[in-house]
């Protein structure tokens, strides 16, 4: 929830959702491993 938050806080700053979903994609990966 928190990712989705500051998602929605950086809507103009399109480099910031990037990094932010990189971050959560990753995160995701390492909990399935």
């Amino acid at each position: 929830m928190k990712l989705i938050n500051v998602l929605y806080l950086n809507q103009n700053e399109n480099e910031n959702i990037k990094i932010y979903v990189r971050i959560g994609v990753i995160r995701v990966i390492i909990c399935k491993l």
